[in-house]
């Protein structure tokens, strides 16, 4: 709940919105689809199933508690043995940029990618600043002074009460 203090809510349109009705449903952005296809093509020769199989359970890693083990550990339990380094850093890549691009509840529905680019805006209007604070003004008034609201009773027995 602490995360979400200070970020402005993401509402999205209307179609979009009654989709969120159905507990499994994400949102299937472009950085998804490139993951997609890319494993399809590249790591299950074209098998759209389990392409689809693996992506979606890594768009779940990204939006539930991200980690590059947990996702790691997915391509361990399919078999997936990467050609190369460079293949593997391509995958991860696209992972990464899955994970910036996936609606989280604790940034009220943003991505990371929407609140980096928004952070200066809602930042400094919505974050409490020390320094604006309301402070008292004249003296402080005792609990047995005559109460300044003109009741002619005791502070202590009016409004301190």
């Amino acid at each position: 709940m602490n995360q979400r203090i200070g970020k402005p809510f993401y509402i999205p349109p209307r179609k979009e919105l009654l989709k969120y009705k159905n507990d499994t449903y994400f949102e299937v952005n472009k950085e998804y689809k490139a993951l997609l296809n890319y494993l399809k093509k590249n790591i299950f020769d074209g098998d759209k199933a389990a392409a689809e199989g693996l992506c979606e359970d890594i768009q779940g890693i990204c939006q539930f508690g991200f980690s590059l083990n947990r996702v790691f550990d997915q391509f361990n339990n399919r078999g997936v043995e990467f050609d190369s380094e460079e293949q593997a850093q391509e995958v991860m890549q696209l992972v990464i940029d899955l994970s910036n691009n996936t609606r989280l509840w604790e940034h009220n529905g943003h991505t990371p990618s929407e609140l980096h680019q928004k952070k200066d805006k809602f930042q400094k209007k919505h974050i409490p600043n020390q320094k604006n604070k309301p402070r008292r003004v004249g003296k402080k008034i005792g609990r047995n002074e005559p109460c300044p609201c003109g009741s002619g009773k005791k502070y202590k027995k009016c409004c301190l009460d």
